[in-house]
């Protein structure tokens, strides 16, 4: 019983991990977004950047809409 139950639990890890894979961006290229912000020429003050697929989770950097809450600086301090 014992042995089922770690098992159970691996095979869970694993498919957590394989969901994630297949959801969201790696840690490198989660970073390309910031990164742009940050040295790509042209960019200006209040542009927002993000993946360009589904639910900005993966693809490649694109300009994106920001959501309600990012431009307020009241938001900020309340996280």
């Amino acid at each position: 019983m014992a042995g089922s139950v770690g098992l159970g639990l691996v095979w869970a890890a694993a498919m957590v991990g394989t969901l994630a894979a297949t959801l969201a961006s790696s840690r490198s290229r989660g970073a390309l977004s910031q990164l742009h912000a940050a040295t790509a020429p042209g960019v200006r003050g209040g542009q927002f950047f993000g993946p360009d697929g589904g639910g900005e989770r993966r693809g490649d950097v694109t300009e994106v809409r920001p959501s309600r809450e990012a431009p307020d600086p009241s938001a900020a301090h309340r996280a």
